[in-house]
């Protein structure tokens, strides 16, 4: 089975230096869209091969399904208890990776997981600063074009990615209450791609932004 990629994911291409197997085009796990907060005029859209639509509540994404929460805040949730919560102008697909159909998500990205039994991976891929493991709580913010920062709020974060030959090589493990920003250099090779610009402590008030914003049950309930 084959899915056509819409021209939004097209222009968003993250693996063409590796060849993936359409036998992995059957995703393992559903994915629901469970919460849309409106805080602007620009609403939540989910865009596909079809068109663009609103995002509602209660909609199933599709593989090749792109959602861009504009001025919303969104909650998407896997049948196995994978929660992502997504801030403003961020934005959320399935997508064939190396891995098989998997979440790739890119901007103000809350992750965790509130129940079920983990897959082995299933935390899904940042769009431009590779995989991360599934049983980690964290939270991710791109600062600019081809810098992401990763905050690791539980146990320690596992980073990777896979090379043109699609051996999986680790980027760096972030100790719990620390944060990475790496820095993402499109077309060098795989292995040369990612830099480790500076690690440091999670602060007081970025554990409380990150606590008000994506764990406050006033935004998601």
């Amino acid at each position: 089975m084959v899915f056509n990629k819409s021209i939004y994911l097209a222009e968003r291409e993250h693996e063409s230096h590796i060849q993936k197997r359409e036998s992995s085009y059957l995703p393992k796990d559903t994915y629901r869209v469970t919460k849309v907060n409106t805080h602007g005029e620009k609403v939540a859209e989910i865009l596909s091969a079809h068109g663009k639509f609103p995002l509602l509540e209660g909609s199933l994404i599709g593989v090749n399904d792109l959602i861009l929460t504009h001025n919303c805040l969104v909650e998407i949730r896997d049948n196995n208890g994978l929660i992502f919560r997504l801030g403003e102008h961020s934005e959320f697909s399935l997508e064939l990776t190396v891995i098989g159909i998997a979440p790739v998500f890119f901007g103000s990205v809350f992750k965790t997981r509130f129940s079920g039994y983990p897959p082995m991976m299933c935390g899904g891929k940042y769009r431009t600063s590779c995989y991360l493991k599934c049983p980690t709580t964290l939270h991710t913010e791109n600062v600019e074009k081809g810098l992401d920062v990763f905050y690791s709020l539980s146990e320690e974060t596992e980073i990777w990615e896979y090379d043109e030959k699609g051996k999986k090589f680790p980027i760096i493990y972030v100790e719990e209450g620390y944060k990475v920003y790496l820095r993402y250099i499109e077309n060098k090779p795989m292995r040369e791609r990612y830099g480790i610009e500076k690690i440091e402590k999670i602060s007081h008030q970025e554990y409380d932004y990150i606590a008000m914003k994506y764990m406050n049950p006033k935004h998601w309930i």
